[in-house]
């Protein structure tokens, strides 16, 4: 184009100007009748020399497509700065499609004026205008492009940096300038997904790939987006193929991902590599590195490729390392796939003993019948034996009944209590109701005669049997030698065989036993404040007389051989001495057993935090938290360290390392306890009881830092059990502590006793407030008022009210309406339960006295 055809360039004659506007004018209202009409105006416009560039702007977005194409041949005698600007001034008021096609037009103009229309469409507030914009520097070729790209990627706008990212797509050559790859790189942690995204698919298309594109792609693999992952993983799986030892180790230190999601996509991307064998046990080594809940997540998410995986993971179960073999029969339990039991089964003579209770342990759970010889083969091995006996109880298989009650004479008393509860799951056969009874009867120990005949009392529900089971349990309790024992042993076995929990001395009145929550005076003439401190001294140890001489009270567990234990209190009052003993079950309690919902073994899969078991003083915490702690010892393998005072239920190590220290007797005091407790490798700590406002700091950041811990508190509600927590500490410092409770707190288990609709004793009565997101909201906001309504829409959540539970009491027929009432926060909702005698005499006496009322309901 000539300096003639510049818009600039010469002066039009009036005349000439209004012949023009008459051609164009025809032209733009399709002013013709026929065909040859219509050429004719065409060749009249396109040979017009002297058209100003207005008149024939609008033929470039005209909707036929003749005219456009004039309109392009016109356009072209025109160039300078003027024409861009014209072209600009043309976008508005028109369509998008209009604008796109007059912003192909502005793209072949001059390329300094270009970029200064583009920089200043991607300026304008207006998000059409900027829009626009990203339309032109896709037009662009990617040479002029480059200039606008490093401008595009700095924008604050997400979408115009996305339109920078994906213009780069056209030539990842560009990528070799070390400055635009280091604002690619920084650009990978963006908030906005789409430009991470974007930032993925230009790395991907780079073909030098340095190390720190394989970290932007190794990154995505973490990436909250499930796209971003997927890409990133496949991309990673078709380099794994080639064999790059450098992605599989950039992989394999994601494992210890908090996200499902990555771990998952981790593995994806490795079953790509052409070993899967030694990728897999790469994965297992690496895992031995992590600490004890990250191991086990890391193993855990290999279940969901048990598919790919099962025959790598039978080969590593011979590998020439133990703990990778130990390993490998984690993981292939978790597929419980009937080919990995034979593999199993030969693991059970290793020399490594936990590898040998894990085996026995997994058989048990994938419970295949073809696994019983085998482990009916080590029953002799005592490491492995509580375990093996266990796991053929889950099999059930009939050839293992015989093996099995070899041991009833065992001479440890848990493998006695194992094997009769193992014989139990076998269910009503005469060979097992014969064995049980004989243990009943003959058995030196009465914590297993009194197993055996909850056993059998449970086996058999006949009403014909019910007079066999009292001769049973009469006989299991007269079978101990009491002359063998002293006086006080006598009043403490005596309390045992009467369902007691609580044996009273006090000087002046006979020795008084409490059952099902009421006191009893024994058949015995008032003792005296010298029988009693006799009584009492003829158990204690020098040190323990010293510490009752010195503090005037004395807090210990007392044993006796072959009954049971005794948790024991000694205090001086007005009168003398005084003692109570408490009855402690000779079996560690289940889940079941205590009544606690199901849902709540859940807690199992804790890793840290802090679940507090809150209620007053007899209300069966410590049977709580031993059932706690039991649940953990069944389930995981991980090392559990109590502090107690004292130290009341014993337990046998299952599957994990238990070590029991007793506040006084083997640490100074809990807080000592927990402060030497974070050195000592524990994954789960149970603190008998935070007394103190440093107990409780140290149990809070023990569970910050790793660790699950499982305390007491002695509160009437979950709600003010938070308070409690929070109100110990000094103003200051309650701010903190709310952050840290909040973060922390997995559950509050707030409990009662009440009285049986059977008069035989007591069931135990939950409120439980679960760590939920809107929880710690409230707690970190300073808003625990809200906890009960949070608990009672939280029913979903695993939690429950004081009325939820009185209400499934009262609907399982486990307490009686009445007695709901009384104890209700809302007693609406069992007005209609009780009949209107009682509610109109409760109505009157609760305002009179609350407790002649409370007195009629447990009548």
């Amino acid at each position: 184009m000539g300096p003639e055809c510049c818009v600039a360039d010469g002066v039009q004659s009036p005349d000439s100007d209004a012949a023009n506007a008459d051609v164009v004018a025809r032209l733009k209202a399709r002013d013709w009748t026929n065909e040859e009409d219509r050429k004719e105006i065409f060749r009249e416009v396109a040979a017009k020399t002297d058209l100003k560039l207005k008149e024939i702007l609008w033929t470039l977005t005209s909707a036929e497509a003749d005219i456009r194409q004039l309109g392009v041949m016109l356009i072209q005698r025109f160039s300078g700065a003027g024409l861009a600007g014209a072209l600009l001034d043309e976008l508005h008021d028109k369509t998008s499609t209009q604008q796109r096609l007059l912003i192909r037009h502005i793209s072949r103009c001059e390329p300094g004026d270009v970029h200064e229309i583009a920089t200043k469409l991607l300026q304008d507030p207006d998000k059409r205008r900027r829009s626009l914009g990203i339309e032109l520097v896709n037009a662009l070729p990617i040479a002029q492009a480059r200039s606008l790209i490093q401008e595009l990627l700095k924008d604050p706008s997400a979408e115009v940096r996305t339109a920078g990212l994906n213009k780069l797509l056209e030539d990842p050559n560009v990528l070799d300038d070390a400055g635009l790859r280091s604002t690619i790189h920084a650009m990978g942690a963006d908030p906005d997904e789409r430009i991470r995204l974007a930032v993925l698919r230009t790395v991907v298309n780079y073909p030098k790939q340095t190390s720190d594109m394989h970290a932007l792609i190794v990154r995505g693999m973490k990436d909250e987006s499930y796209n971003i992952q997927q890409i990133a993983a496949e991309v990673l799986g078709v380099r794994l193929r080639k064999g790059e030892p450098e992605l599989e180790k950039a992989l394999i230190e994601l494992l210890s991902d908090g996200s499902t999601s990555v771990r998952s996509a981790v593995i994806k991307a490795l079953l790509e590599a052409p070993d899967r064998a030694r990728v897999i046990r790469q994965y297992l080594a690496y895992t031995r590195t992590l600490a004890g809940w990250v191991r086990d997540r890391a193993l855990e998410s290999l279940k969901a490729f048990s598919k790919d995986l099962i025959e790598p993971i039978i080969t590593l179960m011979h590998d020439e390392d133990e703990g990778i073999r130990l390993l490998a029969l984690v993981v292939g339990g978790n597929f419980e796939d009937p080919r990995c039991v034979d593999p199993i089964v030969n693991l059970l003579r290793t020399g490594d003993w936990w590898t040998r209770i894990t085996a026995a342990e997994t058989l048990g759970r994938i419970g295949d019948k073809r696994a019983v010889p085998g482990l009916i083969s080590v029953l002799d091995d005592e490491d492995a034996r509580w375990t093996v006996i266990e796991s053929l109880s889950q099999i059930k298989d009939p050839s293992a009944v015989g093996p099995i009650s070899k041991y009833l004479t065992d001479p440890a008393t848990e493998i006695r209590i194992a094997t009769l509860e193992a014989l139990f799951t076998f269910g009503n056969r005469p060979d097992v109701i014969a064995a049980l009874e004989d243990r009943a009867r003959h058995d030196e120990a009465r914590t297993v005669r009194d197993r055996a005949v909850e056993l059998v009392r449970k086996l058999e529900t006949s009403d014909a049997a019910a007079k066999r089971i009292a001769e049973l349990e009469a006989a299991a309790r007269q079978s101990l030698p009491l002359g063998e024992v002293n006086d006080i042993e006598k009043l403490m076995i005596t309390t045992r065989n009467m369902g007691g929990s609580d044996l009273h001395l006090s000087v002046g009145v006979p020795p008084q036993v409490r059952v099902h929550g009421v006191l009893n005076r024994l058949e015995s003439p008032p003792l005296s404040a010298e029988e009693i401190q006799e009584l009492v001294t003829s158990i204690l140890t020098d040190r323990q007389k010293q510490v009752l001489e010195e503090r005037l009270q004395l807090d210990f567990c007392y044993t006796i051989h072959n009954v049971g234990r005794y948790r024991a209190n000694v205090f001086v009052q007005r009168l003398g001495m005084g003692a109570v003993f408490r009855v402690i079950p000779g079996n560690v309690p289940s889940f079941k057993d205590i009544g606690m919902p199901a849902h709540m073994t859940d807690l199992v899969n804790y890793h840290q935090g802090l679940i507090v078991v809150a209620g007053p003083s007899g209300a069966g915490k410590s049977t709580t938290l031993a059932a706690l702690v039991n649940l953990f010892n069944e389930n995981k393998r991980a090392h559990i360290l109590t502090i107690e005072d004292p130290v009341e239920f014993v337990h046998p190590m299952k599957n994990c390392l238990v070590n029991q220290r007793e506040v006084g007797k083997h640490t100074q005091s809990f807080a000592n306890a927990l402060r030497g407790a974070l050195r000592e490798d524990p994954d789960v700590i149970m603190v008998g009881e935070m007394r103190d406002n440093e107990t409780m700091k140290m149990a809070l950041e023990a569970g910050e830092t790793g660790h699950l811990v499982i305390a007491t508190l002695n509160t009437t509600t979950a709600a003010k059990t938070v308070d409690r927590l929070i109100e110990s500490f000094a103003p200051a410092e309650q701010q903190q502590v709310r952050t840290a409770l909040s973060e922390s707190l997995k559950a509050v288990i707030c409990q009662n006793l009440m009285p049986r609709i059977d008069g035989k004793g007591r069931v135990a009565l939950f409120e439980i407030l679960v760590g939920s997101p809107t929880v710690r909201a409230l707690i970190r906001d300073n808003k625990t008022y809200q906890l009960l309504s949070a608990m009672q829409i939280g029913r979903s959540a695993g939690m429950r009210t004081v009325d939820m539970s009185l209400l499934e009491l009262v609907q399982t027929k486990l307490i009686t309406p009445e007695a709901a009432y009384l104890r209700s926060q809302d007693k609406q909702i069992f007005e209609a339960l009780v009949s209107p005698a009682f509610l109109r005499e409760a109505m009157g006496d609760l305002e009179a006295s609350p407790d002649k009322a409370k007195e009629q309901a447990k009548a």
